[in-house]
């Protein structure tokens, strides 16, 4: 008999694409950090400054979805453990 878990099997795939997003999101950032150690420039030194302001704003949007997605999948799991089926689409 093949029994169906509350949390749907998507949320891995979210998981792991979250996690492919950030490693490269997270490279780039420390990337970034070390151009603006080795420049003195302050025009460059704000440019810089400036991408990494919208890669940790991709970052941050990332995270929210990610605890978005996390809140709803344990929303789900509640509702089947209480054998609510109406909450469980």
């Amino acid at each position: 008999m093949r029994t169906h878990s509350p949390v749907p099997d998507d949320s891995k795939l979210a998981a792991d694409l979250n996690h492919q997003i950030n490693s490269p999101l997270a490279a780039i950032r420390n990337a970034l950090y070390l151009a603006a150690c080795r420049t003195s420039d302050p025009e460059i030194r704000r440019y810089l400054r400036l991408a990494d302001d919208e890669v940790a704003a991709i970052a941050a949007i990332l995270r929210d979805a990610r605890a978005e997605s996390a809140a709803s999948r344990a929303a789900l799991a509640r509702a089947a453990a209480a054998g609510n089926r109406r909450a469980v689409v």
